[in-house]
């Protein structure tokens, strides 16, 4: 008889366990990502996306600016913070505060934050077009040299 009850507790106990792992609260870990946009004549250092999740370091969340080619960009880093939608103007390191930008639990939204970027560059095409002002010094310069190097040679 103690035989059937453990196999019964057992397999109760085992389909209990297998539950609990796969309730989304017990296997819930925040994390935060932005894609880079597109078009926008920059790419990060770091990569296409740009995440972290609890417990990263703030540098997770950075962005160091590359230039897409022909490109010249008016900041060389940014970041990914987050706010409360009620001040917008408040930001925050996403890891730094309660940043709530997904609902939870299941079928409940509860989200008050978002993420944004903490300066969007702004990336302008580099005028590489070279005006066509000539000089005549330089070859002066070096018909002078020259004349003067044939004079004391003689």
């Amino acid at each position: 008889m103690h035989r059937v009850g453990s196999a019964v507790l057992g397999a109760v106990s085992f389909q209990l366990a297998h539950l609990a792992l796969e309730a989304p609260q017990s296997r819930a870990a925040w994390g935060w990502s932005m894609d880079v946009p597109p078009g926008l004549g920059f790419t990060c250092e770091e990569g296409s996306t740009i995440a972290g999740a609890a417990g990263s370091p703030d540098s997770d969340f950075d962005c160091t600016v590359v230039p897409d080619s022909g490109m010249e960009c008016d900041v060389s880093s940014t970041s990914i913070v987050c706010y409360k939608t009620a001040t917008p103007s408040d930001t925050f390191i996403p890891t730094a505060g309660l940043c709530i930008n997904n609902g939870h639990p299941p079928n409940m939204d509860d989200n008050d934050s978002a993420i944004t970027w903490s300066t969007v560059p702004s990336c302008t095409e580099v005028d590489t077009t070279v005006d066509d002002v000539t000089s005549d010094t330089p070859m002066a310069s070096a018909v002078g040299a020259a004349v003067a190097v044939s004079v004391l040679c003689v």
